[in-house]
């Protein structure tokens, strides 16, 4: 009878119903005065065993907690179905393991939708609760020793921690909110110091869009430091720390030339100095742009995303004319997969010492009623042993950058973005969101195979 009524008030505990043997009903019964003054062992065996079962069931629980609607919120994204995504992620109701990354994916979504107020406040929450949750949990450490990761509330990788001030400071531009991007701007630069400290990889467009924030507040020269470090980082990217304009560096091979769409600029200080001097009579636009499909967690997990020396690009043009070209800064994959390379050792010596644990408990629970080691074994190693895939994949995987003249009165531009080499190119008129302070313009778009997450439809080329 009290298993029945378990199994119906608690849901989660259904299998104790069936896994403690019918055929002995004194494991619910108490002998009230042992013999000799001892526990017999229908006191002993019966508890225990009872004890187990419903330890066993929760931990069950705790495995299986956890965002499932956030799967086809990703679909519902990747697909294209923006409000339907918001819809599935604003019903979605976590509890505090995955609070963090309900928050990171809603305010992607929310971001695509053009929200931008909705979306900084998710992004900023998200934070909050990332550093909050830095102080170590006792109690799902615990539970971690004994079930798995998942269990532990998910803060994201360091560098998703960054892309959280990123993604909000691109939001407070959109909206012309200059200080407030500055803000974001100072906490991307702690949280990259921070993380590079603990060796974790800097990132060239996170020290870019802090820049970027810096100088559209008037704070010149902390934004040129973060221009030349991101200069630094780029690779075979040009950044001129006084403009902020970019370029291809002249040793590039033809393919990583090609790979940016800007096989014109050969000489980047020549190609900058023309820039700069043509903006003395007009103005430039910023245009930040996220394209792409960051990887899965078990696509990063395992490295399985393949890696090509094509990445898309994006070239500029307004009334037919050709403004100039993006350049990748980052590409989230490399990071995700770093990060995963970084932590492999340290994952590593926890599922040992884990496995171990799980192996004497169950040599315990086999010592006090011989047989259940065997089952114990086999959930705690055989089905609850598994990797904790969590990540925050509604990112895009590559990030670049834009910095072009255009007209003093810019109110439009038309962006135009091949996929690789020979990919199929894709045309999108842009007319939101733009926003200015003097001569400078900023927008940003954010794309994803096989189209366009917001803005206009494009029109094949």
């Amino acid at each position: 009878m009290l298993r029945t009524t378990l199994a119906v008030r608690f849901p989660c505990l259904f299998f104790v119903h069936f896994l403690i043997p019918k055929r002995t009903p004194h494991i619910l019964t108490v002998t009230a005065e042992p013999e000799n003054g001892t526990l017999g062992p229908e006191w002993a065996r019966g508890p225990v065993t009872l004890i187990y079962a419903a330890f066993l069931a929760f931990i069950f629980c705790l495995s299986g907690c956890g965002g499932r609607n956030l799967g086809s919120a990703r679909s519902d994204f990747y697909s294209g179905r923006l409000e339907q995504a918001e819809k599935v992620l604003q019903e979605e109701n976590p509890d505090s393991t995955d609070m963090v990354l309900v928050l990171m994916e809603r305010g992607t979504v929310k971001q695509a939708l053009g929200k931008f107020q909705e979306s900084s406040a998710d992004l900023i929450k998200a934070s909050e609760l990332a550093d909050m949750l830095e102080t170590y949990s006792v109690g799902r450490g615990a539970a971690s020793m004994m079930v798995n990761d998942t269990v532990q509330s998910f803060r994201g990788a360091p560098f998703e921690r960054t892309y959280l001030h990123d993604l909000t400071a691109l939001n407070h531009l959109a909206q012309g909110r200059w200080e407030d991007a500055a803000v974001e701007s100072r906490r991307i630069i702690q949280s990259l110091e921070r993380h590079t400290a603990d060796d974790y990889p800097d990132d060239a467009f996170s020290r870019y869009v802090a820049g970027f924030g810096l100088e559209m507040a008037g704070d010149y020269s902390n934004a040129q430091v973060q221009y030349r470090l991101a200069g630094e980082i780029a690779g075979n990217v040009f950044i001129d720390e006084h403009t902020g304009f970019l370029a291809l560096k002249p040793q590039n091979t033809p393919e990583q030339t090609e790979s940016h769409g800007n096989s014109t600029e050969k000489d980047p200080e020549a190609y900058i100095s023309s820039a700069n001097s043509t903006v003395h009579g007009g103005g430039h636009l910023v245009c930040f742009l996220l394209l792409g499909r960051s990887p899965t967690g078990e696509q990063a997990w395992n490295s399985s995303v393949p890696s090509t020396p094509y990445s898309p690009r994006a070239e500029i043009f307004h009334r037919g004319t050709r403004l100039g070209g993006s350049y990748v800064l980052s590409d989230t994959y490399l990071l995700a997969v770093t990060t995963a390379r970084k932590q492999a050792l340290k994952r590593l010596a926890k599922t040992a010492a884990r496995i171990a644990a799980k192996e004497s408990v169950a040599r315990a629970v086999d010592d006090m009623a011989q047989g259940w080691g065997d089952l114990v074994r086999i959930i705690l190693i055989g089905m609850l042993e598994k990797p904790d895939f969590r990540r925050w994949e509604t990112l895009p995987r590559y990030m670049a950058v834009a910095r072009v003249p255009c007209p003093e009165d810019l109110q439009d531009f038309d962006l135009v973005i091949r996929n690789g080499k020979i990919g199929r190119s894709h045309k999108f008129h842009i007319t939101s969101p733009i926003s200015r302070r003097g001569r400078v313009f900023f927008s940003f778009f954010r794309s994803y195979p096989p189209g366009p997450v917001h803005h206009s439809q494009p029109e094949s080329e």
